[in-house]
């Protein structure tokens, strides 16, 4: 299986082939950008784009809305583009995959089409492929056959900072190799959030009369960010890690994020797990689990991965339902999520 890289397909887009591209992996900021040099190489006069750009979402997109846009011919131009966003192959049927391999298979026929499915880093399982002998999953082994994969590797922090010091340089302020690697540290590797910290951080420095950004201006107007969530929260919560949960959930508290929100997905994770720890230990497999609770196989083999930390399934279930309970009552969230914590 050939799989592209962002720097392949950028060289490869700019001679307007007339073929389908499927976007996956961690990196969504750099999709977008992608997405974006897609349309000015295809598209060009943006005048003219309600014609030769259109766009499906999870809501308005199916097979047989596909192939009508497929059919219908870009007008002053050579080609046209299909964009398709906020597809859920996790969650996605058999069926409902082939019917959309189907559609896509139609696209021999119009070649005046460029086609981009671009998939969240959360709703694709890509399989093992960062390994000796990759394992593509069955899905993207079923979708390169109509479409070229293209992968969005999560950058490194080397990479992360040469690409934070020219985004400095592009709000017209300086910043030196320690003070970008430094801002990747403080402000985390998520590239939309990086990209507006930065922002704040360079026109801080402007203002002041400065062109040079440094350290302490990061301290100053930057965002500590502690790259947490929901799935992390609860994952430490079955591992009975109490440090890290106690530290999620501050970082979680300090965003005010909503503790009914977070609650509603830590008991929907924790349901999961502990379903999956208790089915494992009956003896089902992974597949047959998945068939049981009406979840993706890849999802359940990441909750095994959790369910081997739990001890007492039961009593851990009983725990959430109780601090469900005292939110929803009108109790102060962060404190029944921090008494849930210091119950385990």
């Amino acid at each position: 299986m050939n799989i592209l890289k962002e720097a392949d397909f950028r060289r490869e887009i700019k001679s307007c082939p007339a073929s389908a591209y499927l976007f996956f992996g961690e990196e969504d900021y750099t999709k977008n950008h992608a997405i974006k040099l897609a349309r000015e190489c295809i598209v060009g006069d943006m005048s003219l784009s309600m014609f030769n750009e259109m766009k499906f979402d999870a809501l308005s997109f199916s097979p047989d809305a596909l192939i009508d846009a497929l059919a219908a011919p870009p007008m002053m131009t050579e080609r046209k583009l299909i964009l398709i966003t906020g597809l859920d192959f996790i969650s996605m049927k058999p069926t409902e995959l082939d019917a959309l391999v189907s559609a896509l298979s139609t696209l021999e026929e119009y070649d005046f089409n460029t086609v981009i499915i671009s998939v969240s880093a959360d709703r694709f399982d890509e399989g093992t492929l960062d390994s000796k002998k990759p394992r593509p999953s069955s899905t993207l082994t079923k979708m390169a056959e109509v479409a070229t994969p293209v992968r969005f590797e999560k950058n490194s922090p080397a990479r992360l900072a040469a690409w934070a010091q020219k985004h400095y340089e592009h709000n017209g302020a300086m910043a030196d190799g320690n003070v970008s690697a430094f801002t990747v540290q403080y402000c985390g590797r998520d590239m939309f959030t990086l990209s507006e910290e930065i922002r704040k951080i360079s026109f801080y420095a402007l203002s002041q009369g400065r062109n040079i950004v440094s350290v302490d201006d990061v301290k100053t107007v930057g965002v500590n960010s502690t790259e947490y969530d929901s799935f992390a929260f609860a994952n430490a919560i079955c591992g009975m890690q109490k440090d890290a949960a106690l530290n999620i959930l501050l970082d979680m508290k300090r965003k005010k994020v909503d503790p009914i929100i977070v609650m509603g997905e830590v008991s929907r994770t924790v349901y999961n797990i502990v379903s999956v720890s208790l089915l494992l230990c009956d003896g089902l497999t992974l597949g047959e689990i998945a068939k049981v609770l009406g979840i993706h196989e890849y999802t359940v083999s990441i909750h095994a991965k959790s369910a081997a930390s739990v001890r007492n399934p039961r009593r851990l279930l009983n725990l959430c339902k109780k601090a469900d309970l005292e939110i929803k009552s009108g109790s102060d969230g962060y404190l029944a999520l921090e008494k849930l914590i210091c119950s385990m």
